[in-house]
């Protein structure tokens, strides 16, 4: 794997770690902050997703936000499939709750970051064997 594609999935990993960072604070605090919260545990799916979409030879990954969509790329790129129904419920909190248009409770945004979490650990096993020096 050539060391462009390689800094390409670590700064889309970099910046999901973010994310997730930014989802627990909001949620650790007395007063916790359910849709910044579950807004930014969507985010850093989405960019675990995109950064094995890299890992698998996908130069650009698409400009959406839609979990599904992702997984089906990565499905048709060989990838093992990834369950439905965590991505779809993470795919709801991708612009509402910037808007006010969905209001998360603290329960389910305590779901969407345990949700992004093992979608992490999913990807962060994918992008090890992908990545491991020698693999192409």
């Amino acid at each position: 794997m050539d060391e462009q594609r390689r800094e390409s999935i670590a700064c889309f990993a970099e910046l999901a770690e973010e994310d997730l960072h930014v989802a627990r604070l909001c949620l650790a605090d007395e007063t916790p902050a359910p849709r910044p919260a579950s807004f930014h545990a969507q985010q850093a799916a989405e960019k675990y997703l995109k950064a094995w979409l890299v890992a698998v030879r996908v130069d650009e990954p698409p400009l959406t936000h839609d979990l599904v969509e992702l997984a089906g790329r990565l499905a048709a790129c060989g990838a093992p499939p990834l369950c439905e129904q965590p991505l779809l419920f993470l795919t709801r909190f991708a612009v509402g709750p910037r808007y006010g248009l969905v209001q998360p409770t603290v329960e389910e945004a305590r779901r969407a970051v345990a949700e992004a979490e093992a979608i992490a650990a999913t990807v962060a096993a994918a992008l090890e064997a992908l990545t491991a020096p020698g693999e192409e």
